[in-house]
């Protein structure tokens, strides 16, 4: 087992959700076939505006987000 530490975030488990955030859907695509090689963490479905983040981060608990 790989246990990473990432400065300011609480690690409750082995494993990271990340979120992308971003108005373009190539980037995204690309930014996550990169990211869905790393073991450690898990991507969650994307969203493409503030208002989705927000609602998204209303309802589900994230690690980390990736945004433009």
């Amino acid at each position: 087992q790989v246990k990473i530490e990432l400065p300011g975030i609480k690690q409750t488990a082995l494993r990271y959700g990340l979120l992308l955030a971003d108005d373009h859907p190539l980037l995204l695509d690309g930014l996550r076939s990169v990211l869905v090689e790393l073991p450690e963490v898990d991507i969650l479905p994307p969203v493409s505006n503030g208002h989705q983040l927000l609602d998204f981060l209303h309802q589900h608990s994230v690690d980390m987000i990736l945004l433009d």
